[in-house]
């Protein structure tokens, strides 16, 4: 029987609170923005961000910058900023040894949470990644679980969980 673990990417195997902290910061302190703007996103990203909020927010004020760059500069930050413990790297890569299959599920957008798996060493070290902006179903719901296929004999690397070939 296979054996197969899947790990939640926040607050299990990364600390993103203090990305999202600094993120913020820094995109207010390099585009000038007040306290307002600054509130403001750190209110509507707190649960999870997505391009759309970035329309919003130049919407809403006004700004200069496009949203695609703004959305982008944070993605970047978010990847800059997040962090994995070595004993979470060390404990995957004991699973890995002891051939578990192992996949993330996660909610988010793709980009952002992929780029948080490639900069904190955590790609490398699974088997797949369900993330809920490619599967359009979030965790909680056990959909968001169902549709995680982890290919299970063939392990290629970073083959999405929803991917059914």
């Amino acid at each position: 029987m296979a054996r197969i673990a899947l790990f939640d990417l926040h607050g299990t195997l990364v600390d993103w609170q203090t990305a999202f902290s600094d993120a913020v910061a820094e995109l207010c302190r390099t585009h000038n923005f007040d306290a307002s703007i600054e509130q403001r996103l750190r209110t509507e990203l707190a649960e999870r961000a997505n391009p759309n909020d970035f329309i919003r927010l130049r919407d809403t004020f006004g700004l200069a910058v496009t949203a695609a760059q703004l959305w982008q500069e944070y993605v970047e930050l978010m990847a800059a900023g997040a962090t994995c413990r070595p004993a979470v790297l060390k404990g995957l890569g004991q699973l890995r040894t002891a051939a578990w299959t192992i996949g993330i599920v996660t909610n988010g957008a793709s980009d952002i949470q992929r780029a948080k798996l490639a900069a904190t060493g955590l790609a490398d070290l699974v088997d797949g990644v369900a993330v809920s902006g490619d599967l359009e179903i979030c965790k909680p719901d056990r959909g968001a679980l169902g549709s995680s296929r982890l290919p299970v004999r063939a392990r290629p690397r970073q083959r999405r969980l929803d991917d059914r070939r």
